[in-house]
């Protein structure tokens, strides 16, 4: 497996940081412009200034944004605050090279907390945000209270691997059609998984918003699946009591 870009920074000890400033009363959302080692990137937060629980902070998918997540983002607004983020290679943050892997993007979500001066955080992730969410409470547990991880397997599996290789060639023809109608499906209800119910309805939905990226966001899900071919998907090692 190749080794992170970068990557001997980020496994330092983490260290923490003071509480965030509650947000305004009113709990209007604020974007955040950030900058990690060079490659900027952007943060979504809607706070809560009366909060029940620690901010929960939400790591998306390869195909997603910091703008994914309004649904959820308006069931957990009243009792805490909520962080969005497009990490260096997502969304409309710069793109990230291939060389960068999952280590880096961990190293970047703590950057995001002790710029935020969030010590301690309630973690979702999603897919990627998954791998992304699990290396960074491997890393850095002092900084975790509770995590969720969604849609995480241990390994690629052979059979998708395969398929982004295809992706890959079709992306360079710029045969994208294919690759979204592939990706729904497996996104909609991987082989082996329950039942997607409703599952017409959201198809229709899932769809258009990978059919639909603009080239750059597409050259960016390319390298994202890229970058699961070169780094290390899943470390195993010490896990967070959590």
């Amino acid at each position: 497996m190749a080794t992170d870009a970068g990557s001997a920074q980020e496994l330092k000890s983490c260290r923490t940081t003071s509480p965030v400033p509650a947000g305004p009363d009113h709990g209007e959302t604020e974007e955040r412009a950030l900058s990690f080692h060079g490659f900027r990137y952007t943060c979504r937060i809607t706070p809560q200034s009366a909060p029940r629980t620690l901010p929960v902070l939400i790591l998306g998918g390869s195909e997603q944004d910091r703008h994914s997540w309004l649904r959820q983002e308006r069931r957990l607004a009243p009792v805490a605050t909520v962080i969005t983020v497009d990490l260096p290679g997502y969304g409309d943050s710069d793109f990230l090279p291939v060389s960068f892997g999952i280590d880096f993007l961990s190293g970047a979500v703590r950057h995001l907390l002790e710029e935020l001066r969030i010590p301690r955080v309630n973690l979702v992730g999603a897919c990627f945000g998954a791998a992304v969410g699990l290396r960074f409470a491997q890393h850095c547990t002092d900084m975790l209270e509770r995590l969720a991880l969604i849609g995480m397997c241990l390994n690629i599996p052979p059979d998708y691997a395969t398929s982004m290789r295809r992706w890959a060639e079709l992306i360079e023809r710029g045969e994208t059609s294919p690759i979204a109608q592939e990706l729904t499906e497996r996104f909609m209800s991987p082989p082996g998984a329950s039942r997607v119910r409703r599952h017409a309805a959201v198809s229709r939905l899932v769809y258009p918003g990978i059919a639909g990226q603009s080239p750059e966001r597409k050259r960016k899900s390319a390298e994202h699946n890229a970058r699961l071919m070169r780094h290390e998907w899943y470390r195993p090692g010490s896990t967070p009591d959590v």
